[in-house]
């Protein structure tokens, strides 16, 4: 007689603390209990884990604890065909197709360079222009000292070409948008975006990682506070699945909800 294993599911629950600093919230995890570590199976029953909660009523939660580490984010480098096909896509939700018919508008109207390359290069007379933009837009502490050179890895690739770039830098998106209409607009903003942020400082993060104490409980929360955006201000960029508000030892957190 054959016998077949059934893969029984094992129940566990977990409780976690929705809490708040300066009106922006963010989500614990509870890792210990008395100073043992809660594993992933630790609480087997919902009557545990509300068991927990009760537990909690009324607690202070106190950050007994924070853990830094510096983190650099560099802008990624201006668009090539495939690369403006593919955050065209992410982005804005064109398909390879719309992406290309919409830059060959762009280009017959004089907004942006070849848009069939696989070349990163860039004009000095674009990196010039655009170290002067970012200075006056944004302060002399966005701005490059040295423009970033590009270097492109493709074998065979059309050197003759530049990398997609808008052609006048300082023709910003929000000052042509009238004469565009909704796609080219949103097309060309992106282009604009990240040629300019090619050119910016990186992004500085601490990836933190933040213990809080509840009375026995410990919660611990990792995510990454910003301290300088660089870039991020023209590109927005996912850098963390948690961008925490600065925090600071011994701080009293807001609880919102405690959450089984």
């Amino acid at each position: 007689q054959q016998e077949i294993d059934v893969f029984k599911p094992q129940e566990y629950w977990s409780v976690e603390a929705e809490l708040q600093k300066n009106k922006e919230n963010f989500i614990a995890k509870l890792i210990k209990k008395d100073e043992k570590t809660i594993s992933k199976f630790g609480i087997k029953t919902k009557m545990g884990a509300d068991k927990i909660v009760k537990d909690l009523k009324g607690a202070e939660y106190k950050i007994i604890d924070i853990q830094k580490k510096e983190v650099r984010k560099y802008p990624f480098p201006p668009f090539t065909t495939s690369t403006l096909q593919q955050e065209a896509s992410h982005r804005l939700g064109f398909s390879a197709k719309q992406t290309m018919i919409v830059a060959q508008q762009l280009y017959e109207t004089g907004l942006i360079t070849y848009h069939r390359t696989d070349s990163l290069n860039l004009a000095e007379t674009f990196l010039k222009t655009a170290q002067t933009l970012i200075t006056q837009k944004f302060g002399k502490e966005y701005a490059l000292g040295t423009p970033c050179r590009y270097k492109t890895k493709t074998k065979g690739a059309q050197e003759a070409h530049e990398a997609i770039r808008p052609s006048y830098p300082k023709k910003e998106p929000e000052s042509i948008k009238e004469k565009l209409d909704k796609n080219q607009y949103k097309l060309y903003e992106l282009i604009w975006q990240r040629a300019v942020a090619c050119q910016m400082q990186p992004a500085i993060t601490d990836a933190t990682a933040v213990d809080i104490e509840a009375r026995n409980y410990l919660f611990r929360v990792t995510g990454a506070i910003i301290k300088f955006d660089g870039f991020l201000k023209v590109y927005p960029t996912k850098i963390s699945e948690i961008v925490l508000p600065p925090l600071e030892k011994s701080e009293v957190l807001k609880l919102i909800k405690l959450i089984p």
